[in-house]
């Protein structure tokens, strides 16, 4: 099933929301999967939330065309993640724009943690072979200590600077909140889930490069991971939604704002 729950880049507690079974439908012969699964989530969260500002992050199996017109539809931002072993000809196109001198580097230092963080973006290229009209914005970040080298990349709709690359990053990171805080939680804690999806709270910001600090604006960042064979998660907040449907609104915007205030 896929699962969602609100969480945010510095804060430990996260808020599971209602899942969505990944099940044969009623009237159709074909076998559900991953993706119909998710178009259905996004559709009911628009219903059921019109006016909420989301930022959607995934895994790297959600950076194709058909996904990412959904997110549009929805009007939805995001930051997918992309690996070279997966996506080959994207990871060429950027190099083939490195070599051009259209790629931005960009190293920021926190000397307090002793770390280097080390980016390139560029923005504006095809999405794959097959979809060359679709157009994103690439991120390829490196988290550099004394011993140890970490390496991550994303593909958004939001314009990347140097203003704001930092942010995107973190709001990129968070989808790990999904495996730590949440599944974690929901599988060896008493809730016998198998996997979920995360709507994760950021203030990464709107589309454009005039994005406001971490955690200034209502923007949330949703991410989707899928799992099979799952029981059904219930929280609190589930089942207060169930009760009061119009209650659930205000706890959800309740929690927002106690995230927020971290």
């Amino acid at each position: 099933m896929l699962g969602a729950a609100i969480i945010h880049p510095d804060v430990r507690a996260v808020i599971p929301l209602m899942p969505e079974p990944i099940v044969q439908q009623d009237g159709t012969s074909k076998n559900d999967c991953e993706r119909t699964a998710a178009k259905r989530f996004v559709a009911q969260l628009r219903q059921d939330y019109p006016h909420l500002k989301c930022i959607i992050t995934e895994d790297s199996l959600s950076s194709n065309a058909p996904h990412i017109e959904t997110l549009h539809d929805h009007q939805l931002h995001y930051i997918l993640g992309v690996k070279a072993g997966d996506h080959a000809w994207r990871f060429k196109q950027v190099e083939a724009a490195d070599q051009a001198g259209r790629v931005t580097h960009y190293t920021r230092h926190d000397r307090s943690a002793g770390l280097v963080h080390r980016f390139r973006f560029v923005n504006q290229v095809p999405l794959n072979a097959s979809n060359t009209d679709v157009h994103v914005n690439f991120i390829e970040y490196w988290e550099i200590q004394s011993a140890k080298v970490q390496h991550f990349s994303w593909v958004t709709d939001i314009r990347v600077s140097q203003r704001n690359v930092y942010r995107l990053m973190r709001g990129g990171r968070a989808r790990w909140k999904i495996e730590n805080e949440t599944f974690n939680t929901l599988k060896n804690q008493g809730y016998h889930t198998a996997a979920l999806l995360c709507l994760v709270s950021s203030g990464v910001g709107q589309a454009g490069e005039q994005t406001p600090a971490m955690g200034t604006d209502a923007s949330v960042v949703l991410c989707l991971c899928p799992g099979v064979h799952a029981a059904a998660a219930r929280s609190p907040l589930v089942r207060r939604e169930e009760a009061h449907p119009s209650l659930c609104v205000r706890l959800l915007v309740s929690s927002r704002s106690l995230l927020y205030a971290h």
